[in-house]
């Protein structure tokens, strides 16, 4: 009876023991799997800069309203500072850094070398604001909101957040649809081209791609 219950103790303590390899065995696989999966991550990060050095980067971008425009010449009042200044455009028209109308009672963004009087930049924010459509079948799209938020409207493989103008250039911060499903919430950022810009018309290129937006008229229908 003795040598039962000793050869059952025994038993007991191998099966303990193999449970508890198999756990962290398990265990083992389950974090080389995570690691690997970060490591995905921050492959496909590796060429964004940091939200955190844009944030830093020195900023000559002004916020303005379009007062009047004669000929070759705008009158703007500054946002900052209140003051009104007059600047020439024909080297930003030959150059076409002016995107957007040049709309009397719209507001910009511009880079401006003052000392010259000369506008190297302007981005009409007054036509960028306002919710856009790059995919009418599946109803995706942006909203440009007018602090720096970004709407996503049914949004892909990239989920837009967040705007921004850094000396005259959009910059625009998303996270991927892997991200999202990873539950990971930095963001990225990358610069947007813009190719056009209109009250009715958008199309930027951002990581690669070309986004052809519209604006919707009438109320949205999803899917």
């Amino acid at each position: 009876m003795k040598q039962s219950s000793h050869l059952l103790f025994i038993w007991s303590i191998l099966l303990a023991t193999i449970c508890l390899f198999a756990c962290n065995g398990k265990e083992t696989t389950m974090k080389q799997e995570e690691n690997k999966t970060r490591v995905r991550y921050i492959g496909e990060a590796k060429d964004n800069p940091k939200v955190e050095e844009l944030d830093k980067e020195p900023n000559a971008t002004l916020k303005a309203v379009l007062m009047e425009l004669e000929d070759d010449t705008v009158v703007l009042r500054r946002y900052d500072t209140g003051e009104i200044i007059a600047l020439d455009i024909q080297k930003a028209l030959h150059e076409g850094s002016i995107k957007g109308k040049l709309t009397e009672g719209n507001d910009f963004y511009i880079t401006a070398n003052l000392q010259q009087q000369q506008i190297e930049s302007a981005i009409n924010i007054s036509e960028l604001e306002g919710r856009w459509f790059y995919d009418l079948e599946e109803r995706r799209g942006l909203t440009f909101l007018n602090k720096g938020a970004i709407s996503s409207i049914n949004s892909g493989d990239i989920d837009f957040r967040q705007w921004k103008i850094i000396n005259g250039k959009l910059y625009l911060y998303y996270l991927t649809s892997s991200m999202i499903a990873l539950e990971r919430s930095e963001y990225l950022v990358e610069s947007a081209d813009i190719e056009e810009l209109s009250s009715e018309k958008l199309r930027f290129v951002f990581l690669g791609k070309t986004y052809e937006c519209q604006r919707l008229k009438g109320k949205l229908k999803l899917k």
